[in-house]
């Protein structure tokens, strides 16, 4: 999972970020919290409620908790497709920076299989911290005129452990900073201000399971090229027929990017129905049946209504799985990534799916009766590349095999995933270095966010984003280039893989233009890398984790590497 703090100091973009008032002094910074997803195969949800998440300063002091309320979000479901969702926005003092630390609700961990049922967690540690790593400085400093975006992984992958009869919890997290402008996944909140001259509208943010506190403000701006949508899900003509029908206290759905001035370029909007009080799931398809007019999802998250939802379905046993029914007063929203609505028949095992259920008929016993649903045909797909054959036009990606595509035969063979000049490909390390597609090799994870055609052993994939799952490892430096930034080292722990063929034991490690480089006494430049290694005594070693993507050579490119001197 990933946090990142837009963090926007000029002084008057606090009142466009919501964070804070204009009379703040130019000594306050104004931070905006998001936060990503971290899959894994096992699991379909995983969610937990965030509790605090505080910031390091240099003296090793603590900010005051930066959350208003505790943010309950399901990690593994905000997108395989690299979006984040915000969680916040705060004014913090200027200065320096040195890390983070996030604490979870140790009661709130709730982890699901594929199939939706409860899998036990004991949790050994709920909180953890994280120095920052950047190109240049291992502190974040904050002052007039900036602008960056800092993030925290909280890595399950790492934090879960198999202990027989379900998972241990134990959290880790790792930090980093740098210029970046996130894309979110989509949020609810409540219009408080409009102006159409200049096609921008400001939101409250609110929470679907605290809906009492807000958690600050945002300046949308919309153009015509935007998904612009009323709760029925037909679209606006143009943004000034979209503004001309909001109004202030609607509620409204926005997805987009944050930029780098702190305000948010929306690029999908949607009027809700504030009239009606309902609950709103997002979710997995698990089975459609046409015939009889229900599906059943495997639930996500509940993006609305959690105060209706939760004790029916607590009297239901807490179900994994939810089931639905359509009628022909049922309406089918366009999806979250592209214009119009794909009817009962865009139901297919595998693609996610939102759906709204009136609160008079969201009662024991299912099937619930759907109000709306939104198929999103934008799907995501995640799992290993078994061929390159075709690049830089196409390659080939092979599922994981509890993708529900796979396991209800929708798919039986690798995907085509098909490139164009608008893919983007990127590492998913700190800085998220974008790849060239001829810099994919065989062997490496990666998840790929697009639109699927075709089934069977011939499904091809329209990629849209392309986010490369690093390899990992951890390792011992044998030896260190005196005219490039280049070293050898000894593997110890491989932990994820770095693409065919894989690194030999003793492998070489290339650091690209943007790599990351943090030594723990805070010295981030090669030359110091290579000085620390030269002034080792015979007792001591320089210990790395390096993340990247092999090079079709064995060589691995790291993309982030942290160096400490250890004593043998």
């Amino acid at each position: 999972m990933k946090i990142h703090l837009a963090v926007a100091v000029l002084p008057i973009l606090l009142t466009a970020c919501g964070g804070g008032s204009s009379s703040n002094s130019g000594s306050n910074s104004n931070v905006g919290l998001l936060v990503g997803d971290a899959p894994t195969d096992e699991l379909s949800s995983a969610s937990f409620a965030i509790t605090e998440l505080r910031l390091i300063r240099e003296d090793a002091s603590l900010t005051g908790n930066l959350l208003v309320a505790p943010r309950t979000l399901d990690v593994l479901g905000l997108g395989l497709a690299g979006s984040e969702a915000l969680l916040d926005f705060v004014d913090l003092d200027s200065g320096q920076y040195t890390g983070l630390r996030a604490t979870v609700d140790s009661t709130s961990i709730e982890l699901r299989d594929q199939d939706g049922d409860l899998v036990p967690v004991v949790v050994i540690a709920a909180q953890a911290s994280a120095d920052f790593s950047t190109t240049s400085s291992a502190d974040l400093l904050l002052s007039r005129n900036d602008f960056a975006s800092v993030s925290l992984d909280i890595v399950l992958d790492q934090s879960l452990r198999d202990n027989g009869a379900g998972y241990d919890f134990e959290l880790v997290v790792r930090a980093g900073h740098g210029t970046a402008s996130p894309i979110l996944d989509d949020f609810h909140g409540r219009v408080t201000n409009i102006n159409r001259n200049e096609s921008w509208f400001e939101v409250e943010l609110v929470d679907a399971r605290y809906q009492g506190n807000s958690f600050g403000e945002v300046r949308v701006e919309v153009d015509d090229s935007d998904l612009l949508f009323n709760h029925t899900g037909a679209e606006f003509g143009n943004s000034s027929a979209f503004l001309a029908s909001l109004n202030v206290d609607d509620s409204v759905e926005v997805a987009g990017a944050l930029t780098r001035d702190g305000t948010f370029d929306g690029t999908r909007c949607e009027i809700e129905d504030s009239s009606r009080s309902q609950v709103r799931m997002e979710g997995r398809v698990l089975s459609v049946d046409q015939g009889g007019q229900t599906f059943s999802i495997v639930l996500e998250e509940i993006e609305k209504g959690y105060a209706i939802a939760r004790p029916v379905l607590a009297a239901l046993g807490d179900p994994g799985v939810l089931s639905f029914e359509w009628d022909n007063q049922t309406s089918w929203l366009g999806s979250k990534g592209s214009a119009g609505s794909s009817g009962p028949t865009g139901l297919v095992a595998g693609k996610k799916v939102d759906v709204r259920v009136d609160a008079s008929n969201f009662l024991a016993p299912m099937p619930f009766l759907a109000r709306n649903v939104r198929v999103d045909l934008d799907e995501r797909y995640e799992g290993t590349v078994t061929s390159v054959v075709g690049l830089p036009e196409r390659f080939e990606l092979t599922l994981d095999n509890r993708h529900p595509g796979v396991t209800s035969g929708r798919i039986t063979g690798p995907v085509t995933v098909e490139l164009s000049s608008t893919s983007v490909i990127f590492i998913d390390t700190g800085v998220e270095a974008w790849l060239d597609p001829s810099e994919l090799v065989t062997g490496i994870e990666l998840k790929v966010g697009g639109k699927l055609t075709g089934s069977g052993a011939s499904a091809s994939l329209a990629a849209q984003r392309v986010k490369v799952e690093p390899g990992r490892c951890e390792a011992v430096v044998q030896s260190v280039s005196a005219t490039q930034e280049r070293f050898t080292v000894v593997i110890l722990d491989r932990k994820d893989p770095f693409g065919d063929p894989e690194p030999n034991m003793t492998a070489d490690v290339v650091l690209p233009s943007e790599a990351v480089l943090n030594l723990k006494d805070g010295s981030n430049t090669f030359a110091a890398f290579r000085a620390a290694f030269a002034g080792l005594n015979a007792s001591e070693s320089l210990v790395v984790e390096v993340e990247g993507i092999g090079d079709g050579s064995g060589v691995i490119q790291g993309y982030e590497v942290r160096a400490e001197v250890e004593d043998d």
